[in-house]
């Protein structure tokens, strides 16, 4: 893989980029909400000195060629409105995992379909992965819609295979999209 770190990238309404710590209070208003965190894997921010210290280890690693965290902004405010990023990949076979989550005024309108379209971009075209998965618990099946949409393909579930922050271990729901796949459907 060629890795290239978190680069900006842009759609028609959104701009994906790195979070400052400007963005604090715009991400801690949603992270702190319950119900974006209810299939999540950390729970949501209990204050705003969490946001702070988790947007200062992000910033630090932003060095790093391989760490890709992507905060999502609209065009028309510059506010952080959610995050997509790339915690696991494996070099050897050139995958990438993704996870992602929005704010919940901005849900069922796209806006995570977009941001996803051009991260999956990004990562074929630019870094040369050759395989991006992720996955979702059986209750979130919006996120599934999500994956479908930037062409993803059911793999399978994996059961068992999910710790969210309430404790609980969950099935995961995989997809999957090949760099052929990619490259034929566009």
């Amino acid at each position: 893989m060629n890795h290239q770190g978190t680069r900006t990238l842009q759609t028609n309404r959104l701009i994906l980029r790195k979070v400052t710590l400007n963005d604090i209070e715009s991400i801690y208003k949603y992270a702190s909400n319950e119900n974006v965190t209810r299939y999540m894997v950390w729970s949501a921010h209990k204050d705003i000195e969490e946001t702070t210290a988790l947007v200062t280890k992000w910033i630090q690693k932003y060095q790093e060629p391989d760490f890709y965290q992507w905060g999502i902004a609209l065009k028309e405010t510059n506010e952080v409105i959610g995050f997509i990023g790339c915690p696991r990949y494996d070099d050897k076979v050139e995958s990438i995992e993704f996870g992602y989550w929005i704010g919940e005024k901005f849900w069922r309108n796209g806006i995570m379909p977009e941001a996803l379209k051009e991260v999956v971009k990004f990562l074929f075209e630019e870094v040369n992965v050759n395989v991006i998965r992720s996955c979702h618990v059986p209750e979130n099946p919006a996120s599934g819609k999500v994956m479908q949409k930037a062409n993803m393909v059911y793999e399978g579930t994996l059961r068992k295979n999910v710790k969210l922050s309430n404790g609980k271990i969950e099935d995961g729901v995989t997809y999957s999209i090949l760099k052929e796949e990619y490259f034929n459907s566009y």
